[in-house]
């Protein structure tokens, strides 16, 4: 505890300026998954405020960024899951479906059939290529914490995981 605050003395984060540093970055991963604007903005803020408020776990000053683009991927993963379920983000009203052409029923009947075929597919594979696959696409993890999970070594796991989606796209496009 005492060498923990000692660590936290010897070292201030300058916020604003890793505010400046980290903000393009998060945006982007914001707009990778297609999130408006000003929904990205929020998600800068919200993982600014959560690395604030875990500021404790910050050990150097220069590992702040890492941290914090690490807390809006999760938060990203987070949201994924919620919206995962239902099929539809939260937000969206009645009138933004209808005049939205990618929830036209069309739409969602081709994504729809699209899931299925893609659940198959990964149905078909070896069950720990299925899980890594699963583990890195879905739940966001690093190969390295698949590794620890499965006891293999994350250039295997790559290996692994690029010849399932090689796999997959062969079995869809057959």
């Amino acid at each position: 505890m005492v060498a923990s605050l000692a660590l936290m003395e010897t070292h201030q984060i300058d916020w604003e300026v890793l505010y400046k540093r980290t903000r393009p970055t998060v945006l982007a991963l914001a707009r990778s998954w297609r999130l408006h604007p000003e929904e990205g903005e929020d998600l800068l803020h919200e993982a600014f405020l959560r690395a604030f408020r875990n500021r404790r776990n910050i050990r150097e000053p220069d590992s702040g960024g890492e941290y914090l683009i690490q807390i809006a991927k999760n938060l990203l993963r987070d949201r994924w899951r919620v919206t995962a379920r239902i099929g539809i983000p939260l937000e969206l009203d009645a009138e933004t479906l209808r005049s939205n052409p990618a929830f036209s029923p069309e739409s969602l009947a081709e994504e729809s059939e699209s899931m299925k075929m893609l659940s198959a597919a990964l149905r078909r594979l070896p069950h720990r290529t299925r899980h890594v696959l699963v583990s890195r696409h879905v739940r966001g993890l690093s190969y390295r914490e698949i590794s620890l999970q499965i006891g293999e070594r994350p250039g295997t796991l790559a290996v692994l995981a690029f010849r399932g989606v090689r796999t997959l796209k062969e079995m869809i496009a057959a």
